[in-house]
């Protein structure tokens, strides 16, 4: 839609420099034409004041309506004065002056206001007036009141003219006023609908990884939970059925396995319980001022039998100052998820370095095996908090993809960092910082 005002603004600009150029060239031939002081004087003080209005416009110190009105007025000033000194050519200058201000009307009507087609409607037939008076030309004295009319007739219809026009102007401005706001308010009505298909997005989003979640839990009660649980009701059978006719040395291997998958099977579903907790968001966070060392003495010594098992051997370094900000049970969960895995993947024999350092306002603990290690595509996956990854050990013991997966979460709750770095075949060292301060 073409947009009226700013290409009415553009030929007021236009068509203000052509009639002030005008202007000039008429004061200028005036000033060369005839060779009065006077009218030398006028034609000089009109070109000061062209030049001094042309640089306020220009400067931005006046409108370019009320500049063009002015020049205006100050060309119909100087035709008057310079009337009273051309008494010899009086008829022939008045004839120049009339169309010369003829010309200037209807732009004054255009670039200026009602108003002014009136002023100078009347103004002109003041000068006529004056002329005819001091002519005392026959002519001009018998068709005065016709001459009077045709102007007034003139002024009336400019001024009409731009009544319409300024009337069609206002309505043009208040169109595009009311589609600037409709523009607007689609524009608010466009954001709204965006922000609430994001938030659908989201919603969509969680509640696809609510029904992955659910799917792994589904997966983890029907397969890794099954295997412990038919250990224990099979051995359990079996002593049952056996009772009078199994040795000692049977009926303790026999206990043995069924107090390992009971084991097994409590790990499980203390993992599963914690991990479910997490997807849905009901972890409690209380954070205090806790002794890691401690807090890692104490999984060191309830994992003992885990170790053994394997002959593995675990050295904690560092334990000078390694008090943190954090939740001692979360910790606790971090440590003992990340041990396990450690041992998981450790041959039998082998040496698991747990070491603190104090590292940027954070005490950083890295746990280091020697076993299996990891290529870049599985700690990739690893890393994935919806990617259930998961392996079996150096003795084909299961995983449930959830022990890292808890970690990741325990320590985002913590407002700590994880990072893993492992070669295949080299082992694997898993290190997680916890903040000193609260």
């Amino acid at each position: 839609m073409v947009n009226v005002e700013d290409t009415f603004a553009r030929i007021k600009v236009a068509a203000t420099l052509v009639v002030t150029t005008a202007v000039l060239f008429v004061e200028l031939y005036y000033l060369v034409a005839y060779d009065i002081w006077q009218i030398q004087l006028l034609q000089v003080a009109s070109i000061l004041i062209l030049a001094i209005l042309s640089v306020l416009v220009y400067r931005k110190k006046m409108s370019i309506e009320t500049g063009f009105v002015i020049v205006a007025y100050t060309a119909f000033l100087n035709m008057v004065l310079g009337m009273g000194y051309l008494h010899d050519s009086m008829l022939e200058t008045l004839i120049l002056d009339i169309i010369y201000m003829f010309m200037l009307l209807p732009l004054i009507g255009i670039l200026g206001g009602k108003i002014h087609v009136l002023i100078f409607g009347l103004l002109i037939n003041l000068h006529l007036f004056y002329v005819t008076m001091l002519s005392n030309n026959s002519f001009l004295s018998d068709h005065f009141v016709v001459n009077a009319v045709v102007i007034s007739i003139y002024c009336i219809a400019i001024y009409k003219i731009k009544k319409v026009f300024d009337h069609s102007l206002a309505s043009q401005k208040s169109m595009v006023f009311q589609i600037r706001e409709k523009n607007e308010r689609l524009n608010q009505q466009t954001q709204h609908l965006l922000g609430a298909n994001a938030k659908i997005s989201e919603q969509k989003e969680k509640v696809e990884q609510l029904n992955a979640t659910k799917d792994k839990l589904f997966s983890i009660v029907a397969h890794d939970l099954k295997e412990p649980m038919n250990t224990i009701l099979g051995f359990s059978e079996l002593m049952k059925l056996q009772c009078e006719d199994i040795d000692c040395q049977t009926r303790q291997m026999y206990n043995n396995k069924i107090f390992d998958s009971a084991m097994n099977l409590s790990n499980m579903m203390n993992r599963l319980l914690t991990w479910s907790k997490a997807q849905l968001g009901s972890i409690t966070y209380n954070p205090e001022i806790t002794d890691l060392c401690h807090v890692y003495a104490n999984v060191v010594t309830e994992l003992t039998h885990v170790l053994d098992e394997k002959k593995i051997k675990c050295v904690l370094k560092g334990c000078d100052s390694a008090s943190v900000w954090a939740d001692p049970l979360m910790v606790e969960i971090i440590f003992r998820n990340l041990l396990v895995n450690a041992v998981k993947y450790s041959y039998p024999e082998d040496e698991i370095n747990i070491s603190l350092k104090k590292e940027n306002g954070f005490v950083v603990t890295r746990v280091t095996d020697t076993g299996m290690g990891m290529s870049s595509e599985q700690i990739k996956r690893l890393k994935n908090p919806f990617d259930y990854y998961t392996s079996k050990g150096t003795q084909k013991e299961k995983g449930q993809g959830l022990g890292v997966k808890i970690v990741m979460e325990m320590i985002k709750h913590n407002q700590g960092s994880f990072d893993v770095e492992s070669q295949s075949g080299r082992g694997s060292v898993f290190s997680f910082g916890l903040p000193v301060n609260q």
